[in-house]
């Protein structure tokens, strides 16, 4: 391995496959989160093969891209992993975490727990390859770059160094030990022999060669195999999933699995594993040594990673797990986190962070960034650092509008106090990466927050100029009071799941007005409007029309187009009788991630909405039901003065459909 390869381009395209909760297949979740509508999946689970997929147009085309440098308005040209990695793109990844740096020189991350145990000893920490010792030591680092020989030097948690014979420390098969007195660590060997060793060295050179056709399988997958999950998270983006019961075709999981042996990094995502039946089998049943160059990964809510659950993960190689913490306030968290203790998910938690000992063992928490805990942001960086957490901050732009941080009613409103939080977020974590806080070097907080700062700037530029758009909405059915998070939501015609703007009705019948950036409504396209039900339901629409223009006295009857839509736009919105859909907790609709005979293996994305619609449509002629079936019912209650006094029980067991 050389440094030739550093800043050329991402190695994802050549090492990475992510199988999504739909089947769909892209290089890394970055890709898929923050690439737009332009991130289209290069195929899918359910009508393909893991090998059709993996070499095919998709897959072949990104490389090329990335090969020629042809990224311009591609989802890769502004990915999130390149600005958390200083501006660099995702580099190969090894099993042994050593790098290419620069010259003659590698890098490899020093044990978390060898650190600890040298504290401030005095004394040279010695390098031995096979047991020889070899330097010299505390080496200039230029020196290392240009003459290698064995130099090297420990500073800052990171071992700088070159092999005597300048031959690849991660290939050469030759094990390299760190020495202080009677304290060592050993860096995790590189098994070249191992089925997965032999599958990531052709890999490797197909990458160095820019193949776009690879014979090397992939060497990282990350696998979400079914949405079931034990809490409710009413922003989670796999309610929608949930609700059409979408599932993957019984034969992934087996094909999945079976790649396990050649891969060095293999994630099992949910829903939360921890709730699904073939996960833990897989975890119980796992052989230790089957694999010496795996690190499996997970990522959960917390609430079911026990003392005992945690001492099954010792039989991994390596490991790198995540937790969905989306605040570190109870109130918040429970708040968020709907069905999860917030004591037993922190104990949880600080015990598994207690274990860390990167880069062989990891733990970390992923925070959402969204409009619920936006504020919070300084709080939950300083838990982070108090308590030794890396933390990921992942800002929401694609799901549910309500959390979204870059859709706003009136983003003047809150741009003061939220950029005043994001600068006093990021302050503190400077701070503790300058004073070397354990936080910061397990995770780069300051990174993954200056991604927030991006998006907020993006977003302040777009709410630059806007044109006001209000709504008199009229309730005569009482339908307001039985809605979870009504709200309205402004989009173009041609593209209704791309939103301009939006505003939660939530102080009843009356006027509401939002905000749309003046310089997308340049478009020459009719705007719309879509009465939602509950926001973080965005593919059930209750009811829709055009936004039309008004002087202030008169209705035009024709829709509002773009271009006029600086003055201000007034729509009349009557909202219809409404009865709440059923809507289960999640434990109980979940099948331990196991298949159902009525799920939806969709073939693309087409189907899936197909099936959106299809619930949306039954939802409404349901509630149309009931309403039909409650009039008499009241009706017969009312004339009859001998049944008035079961009354209040039938009015309970009918509910709301009575009103």
């Amino acid at each position: 391995m050389s440094a030739d390869c550093k800043k050329t381009r991402c190695a994802y395209p050549w090492q990475q496959m992510v199988i999504d909760l739909t089947g769909e297949v892209v290089p890394c979740c970055f890709y898929s989160a923050y690439g737009g509508s332009e991130a289209k999946p290069f195929g899918n689970t359910n009508g393909q093969t893991l090998e059709e997929i993996w070499n095919g147009p998709g897959y072949q085309d990104l490389r090329r891209r990335h090969i020629e440098g042809d990224l311009e308005n591609h989802p890769c040209d502004k990915c999130v992993a390149y600005y958390w990695n200083n501006e660099d793109y995702p580099k190969f990844q090894w099993p042994s975490g050593v790098v290419p740096e620069q010259g003659k020189a590698y890098l490899a991350k020093i044990s978390e727990q060898f650190q600890q145990a040298i504290g401030d000893r005095q004394g040279e920490v010695k390098l031995f390859e096979d047991g020889v010792e070899i330097g010299p030591g505390n080496s200039m680092h230029a020196d290392i770059r240009s003459e290698g020989g064995g130099r090297y030097s420990v500073w800052n948690g990171t071992l700088y160094f070159a092999p005597p014979d300048d031959s690849d420390p991660v290939t050469n098969g030759r094990t390299y030990e760190l020495r202080l007195d009677k304290v060592s660590w050993t860096m995790a060997r590189f098994d070249r022999r191992a089925p997965s060793g032999e599958n990531l060295q052709l890999a490797y050179e197909e990458y160095r060669k820019g193949s776009l056709v690879q014979e090397a399988k992939p060497t990282m997958l990350t696998w979400s195999s079914t949405a079931d999950c034990n809490i409710d998270c009413g922003y989670c983006s796999q309610n929608m999933y949930r609700a059409v019961k979408l599932q993957h075709r019984g034969e992934t999981e087996d094909d999945v699995l079976a790649l396990v042996p050649q891969l060095i990094y293999f994630s099992w995502a949910g829903g939360e594993p921890y709730f699904l039946k073939n996960f833990r089998k897989f975890i119980d049943e796992y052989v230790p040594g089957s694999n010496p160059n795996l690190t499996f990964g997970f990522t959960s809510n917390g609430t079911l990673l026990s003392e005992k659950e945690l001492e099954k993960l010792n039989k991994f190689p390596r490991l790198s797990a995540s937790f969905s913490i989306d605040s570190f306030s109870k109130d918040s968290f429970e708040k968020l986190r709907y069905g999860a203790s917030y004591k037993r998910v922190i104990e949880n938690i600080l015990r598994a962070v207690a274990t860390n000992d990167t880069p062989d063992r990891s733990f970390i928490c992923g925070q959402l960034v969204l409009k619920s805990n936006f504020l919070e942001l300084p709080d939950n960086v300083r838990f982070a650092i108090a308590n030794d957490i890396g933390v990921n901050f992942s800002p929401v732009t694609t799901y549910p509008i309500n959390e979204r941080i870059d859709i706003h009613p009136d983003f003047a409103a809150i741009k003061d106090a939220w950029n005043a939080a994001l600068d006093e977020a990021m302050e503190i974590a400077q701070q503790a990466r300058d004073e070397g806080s354990r936080a910061t070097q397990r995770v780069d907080l300051l990174s993954s927050l200056s991604a927030v700062r991006a998006i907020l700037d993006a977003t302040a530029e777009r709410y630059r100029t806007t044109a006001p758009i209000s709504f008199l909405v009229e309730d005569p059915h009482g339908s307001l009071e039985k809605m979870k998070l009504p709200g309205i939501f402004v989009s173009f015609e041609s593209i209704g799941d791309r939103p301009l703007t939006y505003v939660p009705i939530d102080r009843g019948p009356g006027i509401y007005v939002c905000h749309a950036p003046l310089a997308e409504l340049g478009r020459n396209d009719v705007l719309r409007w879509d009465f939602l039900a509950d926001l973080q339901e965005n593919w059930v629409r209750h009811v829709s029309g055009h936004i039309f223009a008004t002087d202030g006295k008169a209705w035009h009857k024709s829709p509002l187009r773009a271009p006029d839509a600086t003055v201000l736009a007034q729509t009349h919105i009557i909202i219809p009788e409404f009865v709440p859909p059923e809507r289960h907790r999640n434990a109980k609709v979940a099948n331990a991630g196991l298949p159902v005979p009525d799920g939806l293996a969709a073939t693309s994305e087409q189907q899936m909405w197909r099936a959106v619609q299809q619930l949306e449509v039954l939802e409404k002629q349901a509630a149309l039901s009931a309403r039909t079936a409650s009039r008499p019912l009241i009706s017969a209650l009312e004339r009859s003065p001998q049944v008035r006094q079961a009354y209040a029980a039938v009015r309970q067991i009918v509910g709301d459909l009575i009103e």
